[in-house]
């Protein structure tokens, strides 16, 4: 991942346009959107990953996802609420 915001929205708004309801997609929007420091972005889409059957482990294995651990939104897609 580069530091170009740009080009990594402009990659990320392609594949979310083809494929919006893979939760691989959605989860690798959740890492471009975390790597940007957009927490509400971030977020919106760990829960649309999950509900679309990512696997809550990934998440609590991702160390990207270490400063939300504390995040009471972050807290919720772990225990499968909103």
């Amino acid at each position: 991942m580069t530091d170009n915001k740009a080009e990594a929205m402009g990659s990320l708004q392609k594949a979310l346009s083809l494929e919006p309801a893979l939760p691989g997609v959605q989860f690798r929007a959740a890492l471009v959107y975390n790597h940007f420091g957009d927490v509400d972005h971030t977020l919106q889409s760990l829960h649309k990953a999950t509900a679309s059957g990512l696997p809550v482990s990934l998440l609590k294995d991702t160390p990207d996802f270490d400063p939300l651990r504390t995040n009471p939104r972050f807290q919720a897609i772990l225990r499968g609420t909103k």
